[in-house]
């Protein structure tokens, strides 16, 4: 066989495998939807941290599968770090409540928030999709003890495909802030 016929057969092997290449899809939480208005509040300033549990802090957006199967979509990834997108969100909706995120001290309130579900749920099938949501809140003034809570939604998702997927974990994470930011807002100063 010739040297030419051997670069020949490479090179047309490794243009078709560029050409099957599965295409990496990026995703973003959304703007804020239009929600019911919060009460005004005078203006009020926390301290805000996110951070996310090992399983979800990767770029692809995670999964669950059965009890026993868990990981992340490869091709289908986060546009930005999810505690940095969770972070905006909730800043977000805290400023629409009077509350203002400002750099942690220790003279100011803070609110610490772990999100430990921000993923996809399924039978060992892979059916029965669901968007799962958890965020666990701890509330810390100085001189007293915290005040901890959670809100979670675990919600169905109505068809069939990741773009389903991500518009219902963006709804899921505005009904958890939903519920989130009043006991905030009531708590801060």
């Amino acid at each position: 066989m010739s040297t030419r016929r051997v670069v020949g057969s490479a090179i047309v092997l490794l243009s078709s495998a560029c050409a099957s290449v599965t295409p990496v899809r990026e995703y973003l939480v959304g703007d804020r939807p239009t929600r019911q208005s919060f009460q005004e509040h005078a203006a009020r300033a926390v301290a805000l941290n996110v951070v996310v549990r090992p399983f979800l802090d990767s770029p692809g957006i995670g999964y669950r599968q059965g009890t026993v199967r868990a990981g992340a979509y490869h091709y289908h990834r986060w546009a930005e770090p999810l505690d940095e997108m969770i972070f905006r969100a909730v800043r977000e909706t805290l400023n629409q409540s009077a509350v203002s995120v400002v750099p942690p001290s220790d003279t100011n309130e803070s609110l610490q928030l772990e999100v430990s579900g921000f993923h996809e749920t399924a039978d060992e099938r892979g059916r029965n999709v669901r968007a799962i949501i958890r965020i666990d809140a701890c509330w810390r003034r100085p001189g007293r003890s915290a005040e901890c809570f959670t809100v979670a939604r675990d919600l169905a998702v109505d068809g069939d495909d990741i773009d389903d997927l991500v518009e219902t974990l963006d709804r899921g994470l505005y009904d958890c802030l939903d519920e989130l930011v009043p006991q905030v807002a009531s708590r801060a100063r």
